[in-house]
């Protein structure tokens, strides 16, 4: 696969768009299933808890996560793709049409009060963040005393192995 490809795929990985948008949306649903479903797990929403997810994509794999907070809970999702926003809100509001907002552009900007969410996740995020600290300051804000936060990602090994991780991916150890 040559360079110019390679650096498609990460951009589109980063920010799903254009006519490959939505089917780099379904791609992510196939490989991230099982990562999403372990951190899912992790982070165990239960009924009538406000759950912040960062990155939900096409909104997919969400659909647990409403499912478990039912109607008196709340899920704010932050995707920075316009495209898989739009998606997100469209399935996830087939569940729960009242007790979910999708907020389109960067994490940080979302508007979210101080100490208002009981849990949040986050999956194959941190590849993509500057400045996790300034991140993490940000996710304290809103985090309730005592919630949790999930982070899933996969190890330095694997996403070195995968070549466009050199376009725009900072792999962590």
């Amino acid at each position: 696969m040559n360079q110019k490809r390679l650096k498609e795929i990460a951009a589109q990985l980063a920010c799903p768009s254009g006519n490959g948008g939505a089917s780099m949306g379904e791609k992510m649903n196939d490989t991230n299933a099982f990562i999403t479903e372990r951190s899912i797990e992790m982070l165990s929403p239960e009924a009538g808890e406000r759950i912040a997810e960062i990155g939900p994509g096409n909104g997919i794999l969400s659909i647990p996560i409403i499912e478990s907070i039912g109607s008196g809970g709340h899920y704010i999702g932050m995707e920075l793709s316009s495209e898989m926003a739009r998606q997100a809100m469209k399935e996830l509001r087939q569940i729960n049409a009242t007790q979910v907002d999708v907020h389109v552009g960067d994490c940080t900007s979302a508007p979210i009060e101080e100490s208002s969410i009981d849990g949040l996740i986050a999956v194959n995020l941190l590849y993509f963040v500057d400045d996790v600290g300034a991140l993490f300051k940000r996710i304290s804000h809103w985090l309730k005393p005592g919630a949790r936060a999930v982070f899933g990602l996969r190890s330095a090994q694997s996403l070195k192995g995968m070549p466009f991780t050199r376009y725009g991916f900072r792999i962590r150890s």
